[in-house]
């Protein structure tokens, strides 16, 4: 939930960055990072049974 409700900052603020690469690199991280725990949640559930 975190990432996602931190995403829209990066966002809003990507074109303000220092070097240039590294707005779209702050995008990019909440999704990975949002990503990598609902995969990991996912593999959580399926091993205790309830998916």
């Amino acid at each position: 939930m975190q990432y996602l409700l931190h995403a829209p900052n990066h966002v809003l603020d990507s074109g303000r960055d220092h070097p240039a690469w590294v707005g779209p690199l702050d995008v990019v991280a909440p999704g990975g990072g949002a990503l990598l725990v609902a995969t990991l949640l996912r593999a959580a559930l399926q091993a205790e049974g309830r998916s």
